[in-house]
């Protein structure tokens, strides 16, 4: 496929803050559950947010979203409280275009 049609994505460097740890199904659905009722079903259809990667220490996680909707999405995981009776609270840190470049961010602040 052409570079040119080829749909252009953001990836999304978050800091997760939560009670207890966060496996990956539990922390995607959060993010989907939470976006879905932050951004309503057009905006997340939109959005298409996916969860990309997450830290092996669960602390970090790298989300995937078209590039029209990126800072709609930040909004909406930064609303993110809680995921049934677990509190959760999921910053975003960085925004780039591809998903190295946000790793190394994540890693760097998740050194300070």
């Amino acid at each position: 496929m052409k570079s040119t049609l080829r749909e252009n994505h953001r990836y999304i460097g978050v800091m997760i803050m939560a009670d207890g740890h966060m496996d990956r199904p539990l922390l995607q659905s959060a993010v989907r559950l939470g976006l879905l009722e932050k951004l309503g079903e057009i905006g997340f259809a939109k959005a298409d947010p996916k969860l990309a990667h997450v830290g092996h220490d669960s602390t970090t996680a790298i989300i995937r979203c078209a590039h029209t909707e990126a800072e709609s999405v930040r909004a909406g995981l930064s609303l993110i409280t809680r995921i049934g009776q677990k509190k959760l609270h999921l910053m975003p840190v960085f925004t780039s275009g591809t998903i190295l470049k946000c790793k190394r961010a994540l890693a760097k602040a998740s050194k300070l």
